[in-house]
């Protein structure tokens, strides 16, 4: 996805109107292993995640807690709650979906995410 990264990036120095705006949270593995691969965004705050769904979740709210305008977030470990409990469940929303887990697409996933939130609000 190197190729992919690069035009958003290059689209917010040189796009117009709502495309300057653009913001973007880089994650990998491990804090500099994108050197490996792709050594172009050298200077970028790279968040590592140590491979982990949890370090994702703190890596990401974290991020996102600087782009709230003052909106507190929820902690790391109540989103990762959550996010546990949404995994146990899935089986159950994808039988009710006549959906099978493993073969989720990502729209799928996001979709079924979106009713389980929906529902224990």
């Amino acid at each position: 996805m190197p190729l992919e990264l690069g035009i958003f990036i290059g689209a917010g120095y040189l796009g117009k109107g709502v495309q300057t705006q653009k913001k973007y949270l880089i994650l990998d593995s491990g804090q500099f292993r994108f050197k490996e691969y792709i050594s172009d965004v050298s200077g970028q705050d790279i968040g590592a995640h140590s491979g982990t769904e949890e370090g994702i979740i703190k890596a990401t709210r974290d991020w996102l807690s600087h782009h709230t305008n003052g909106r507190l977030l929820e902690g790391t470990q109540y989103i990762f709650d959550h996010y546990s409990t949404f995994k146990d469940l899935l089986p159950d929303f994808c039988k009710k979906y006549k959906l099978t887990p493993k073969e989720l697409q990502f729209n799928e996933f996001t979709s079924l995410s979106s009713i389980y939130i929906n529902a224990t609000k």
